[in-house]
């Protein structure tokens, strides 16, 4: 086996490991994220959401924040599965085997990690843009809460 297979194998089992380590500390924190917010929303506010629907997809407003951020989990959840197929796939034994069993040229394997590589890559620019994302839901389902307590005091004040 040339040096430099060798060295990629091992560049793309290291990057498939913190990939799958970081993946898994952002999914616990996703899912505290997620827990706090069902949890702490006020219930009437969830009441009023549930009540009115969003323009594009047609449901209400309460199921479209939750499947939101049921949406970023499961993307997470697949990239980190990705991973977790590729390293389990590029365990030595079973990479050598499957490379003489179909006689395939080092060059086409060099080539297939390296876009491995460049895939894990990205998936780790994807997942912080997953972690924006669900910290700007966050973000709008607090100011939704706020907005609708400024609301609620408001109404209270112009009752007679």
């Amino acid at each position: 086996m040339c040096c430099c297979f060798n060295t990629l194998q091992a560049s793309v089992l290291v990057i498939c490991h913190s990939f799958i380590n970081w993946g898994i500390s952002i999914v616990g924190f996703i899912l505290a994220g997620y827990s706090i917010f069902a949890s702490l929303t006020d219930k009437d506010l969830q009441l009023h959401l549930a009540n009115n629907n969003e323009e594009v997809t047609g449901l209400n407003y309460l199921k479209y924040s939750h499947c939101l951020f049921i949406k970023i989990l499961f993307d997470l959840l697949i990239l980190i599965f990705i991973a977790f197929i590729i390293k389990t796939t590029l365990d030595k034994e079973v990479l050598i085997h499957f490379i003489n069993l179909c006689s395939i040229e080092i060059n086409s394997i060099t080539i297939l990690l390296s876009t491995l590589k460049a895939y894990l890559y990205s998936s780790f620019v994807l997942i912080l843009l997953l972690c924006k994302s669900f910290i700007y839901n966050i973000y709008h389902i607090i100011m939704i809460s706020i907005i609708w307590h400024g609301e609620q005091d408001e109404n209270k004040k112009n009752e007679p």
